[in-house]
């Protein structure tokens, strides 16, 4: 038996790079797998069956996590589809590429953690846990 049978868990941005390599291997370690893409469809659907191909169990689901409805719908599904949600990576990110030392600071989203309570009331869907929001003032890398 693998460490992970039995587990679901999400990957936001599962569809390339870090994302990819996380989303394999917490199947190839026996989690069901859901994945997030925002623009990669065919990726996202490659993903899925080097997963399904060896054996795992993976759904890939569409969405944008810089919007935060989207982002909670997501959740939404992966617990619809695999039935619960254990393991959450969240990788989704946004990069707007070149050298360092040529970005911008307003480039650079800033974000904290709101920590929501530990037993959330019965029935309370698993993304109202815990989530991120803009810090107060600050906009978002596409919503500056």
């Amino acid at each position: 038996m693998t460490k992970l049978a039995g587990k679901m868990a999400l990957v936001t941005g599962g569809s390339r790079g870090i994302g990819t390599a996380v989303a394999r291997r917490l199947a190839a370690d026996g989690a069901a797998v859901a994945l997030t893409y925002a623009n990669s469809a065919a990726q996202a659907a490659d993903v899925a069956q080097s997963i399904e191909g060896k054996g795992g169990c993976a759904v890939v689901i569409h969405a944008d996590h810089a919007d935060p409805p989207v982002a909670a719908r997501a959740v939404e599904q992966t617990v619809d589809q695999l039935r619960r949600l254990d393991i959450l990576v969240n990788n989704a990110s946004i990069f707007t590429g070149g050298p360092l030392e040529q970005a911008a600071v307003q480039d650079c989203g800033e974000v904290r953690i709101r920590q929501l309570p530990e037993e959330p009331e019965e029935g309370t869907p698993a993304e109202r846990r815990c989530f991120v929001e803009p810090r107060p003032g600050q906009g978002t890398m596409r919503d500056p």
